[in-house]
């Protein structure tokens, strides 16, 4: 395949080992070509694979390689590509200081290096300015951390200004390390509205909200928080450090048999972490948890790690010495004690609550409440958990023989159950299990089986099964015109479908 071709098709992938794994290829074929404009333009795509895919120290060669080929012929990037260049030294100097074994001179020659470049290049410093605010957190420097805050939040937006949502998750974690929960909360209103969003958000601020939540008392939002988080994050190499987060989060409020749940499933990641700061703050994570866990007298609890069976109390004590040796390491590099300081705190805390309920109206008895909730739910964005609450109203409305009303919840049981998996099978699933139901019911509501047909249709059609959203388009439509209803989102899509 050719380097466009190749391209093509690692775009069409999300980020990770098989996107990677292609755009190295593209790069491959990019060299053999000789086609040196080719190459920089394959060189940013992979930058940001290793970057969004969990690697971020294999972007370091390829970005400095096109940093070096400006420096010898700007006229191989032109505005854009020089933008683009400006845009991911960003990424690099906030990689460079997650490494220990990086000098600090190094990386904060790297930050002198991108402030340069952006005067030169007549752009604005508001993005140069956060990073300087998040090097003195790192180093634990509050005063000048201060004083880059001030100028971060004072200093205009530009073109090489981090995206608004992100901006805001970095503000937000800044105000929780200095203690300013009620700030940060409020700062995170635009994102968490919906007004602003991106790839990493809200899930980066929903995280970096979890204990700001509880430790002001705001206890349903940060149930909420973790359950919409962890779902968006959950197997992602490139957000293991959110997971530690979530970890210790369920560790201080109670759910200690939910970390376990996670930790489980997730550690198989820490063998390849993307950075030793990203494994440090898993296994701390890791550790609050299994401290708590061995402290309610669960320590002889075997954990699955590598083919055995390690009691808790033992992984405990090993998620313990990485986060201290990882810790050291930063200290040993920064030439302080801020990050052993740190750990041994947050290893000491005591937890928060007794128990904080995750799961939403779990004892709710009146169906009706129940799709109020779920309906808010859905509308938050939480569509695993509103399909969990319309499936439970159903149940309720089955009981009290109400086969309208159950037939309805579940239509928006299934409709849920599309808008949050992302598996075939699940969605296929969801609306056989509705269809008996809804069909019970036709006698006294026939138009929730069109709707049913219809719904069926999108989804399917978003599966990209043409055939069978086909024959569901068919069929809402027909039944919609059997009862006289002109339903034009069903005769769209029918237009759509028989043309393709």
């Amino acid at each position: 395949m050719d380097v466009e071709s190749l391209l093509g098709e690692a775009n069409g992938m999300p980020y990770g080992e098989a996107r990677t794994v292609v755009t190295e290829r593209a790069l491959r074929a990019a060299e053999a070509a000789r086609d040196p404009g080719m190459v920089v333009l394959t060189r940013f795509e992979l930058t940001a694979a290793y970057q969004l895919g969990g690697e971020p120290a294999k972007s370091f060669a390829v970005f400095s390689r096109n940093l070096a080929d400006y420096d010898r012929d700007p006229s191989l990037f032109g505005e854009r590509r020089l933008w683009r260049l400006l845009w991911q030294y960003k990424w690099i100097v906030g990689s460079l200081r997650r490494f220990p074994e990086i000098p600090l001179r190094r990386a904060l020659d790297g930050l002198d290096d991108m402030e340069r470049r952006y005067r030169e290049a007549g752009e604005g410093l508001q993005a140069v300015y956060a990073r300087r605010c998040h090097v003195a957190q790192h180093l634990g420097d509050r005063a000048a951390a201060e004083e880059w805050f001030h100028r971060w939040r004072t200093a205009p937006r530009d073109e090489l200004s981090d995206c608004a949502a992100c901006d805001v998750r970095g503000v937000i974690a800044y105000l929780s390390w200095t203690g300013r929960d009620e700030e940060a909360i409020v700062a995170a209103a635009p994102v968490l509205s919906g007004a602003m969003t991106c790839s990493s958000q809200p899930q980066g601020i929903l995280e970096a909200l979890l204990l700001p939540y509880v430790r002001t008392g705001r206890l349903e939002e940060a149930a909420s928080a973790h359950r919409r988080a962890y779902r968006i994050v959950q197997g992602r190499l490139s957000d293991l450090d959110d997971m530690g987060t979530h970890l210790r989060f369920l560790a201080l409020t109670g759910n200690e048999s939910r970390g376990l749940e996670i930790f489980q499933r997730e550690l198989h990641l820490l063998e390849r972490p993307p950075s030793p700061s990203a494994a440090r703050a898993f296994m701390t994570g890791a550790a609050v948890l299994l401290r708590r866990l061995e402290e309610l007298g669960h320590g002889d609890t075997p954990v699955r790690r590598g083919g055995a069976d390690i009691p808790v109390a033992r992984l405990r004590a090993e998620m313990e010495a990485g986060a201290r040796e990882v810790a050291a390491a930063f200290d040993a590099r920064n030439g302080t004690g801020e990050h052993l300081r740190d750990l041994e705190e947050v290893l000491a805390a005591a937890p928060y609550l007794t128990r904080l309920v995750l799961a939403p109206a779990a004892g709710e008895s009146d169906p009706a409440r129940l799709l109020a909730r779920a309906g808010k739910l859905r509308g938050d964005g939480e569509d695993a958990e509103a399909a969990a609450l319309f499936e439970r109203a159903a149940g309720l409305y089955r009981q009290v023989g109400d086969r309208v009303g159950e037939a309805r919840a579940m239509i928006a049981y299934a409709k849920s159950v599309y808008y949050a998996a992302d598996e075939e099978e699940e969605i296929r699933a969801a609306y056989a299990r509705a269809r008996p139901v809804v069909e019970a019911a036709q006698e006294q509501s026939p138009q929730d089986l069109a709707e049913l047909a219809y719904d069926e249709a999108v989804a399917l059609d978003w599966l990209e099964l043409h055939d069978d959203a086909l024959r569901a388009c068919r069929e809402a439509v027909d039944r919609y015109s059997a009862l006289g209803i002109t339903h034009d989102g069903a005769i769209s899509l029918l237009e759509v479908l028989e043309h393709d």
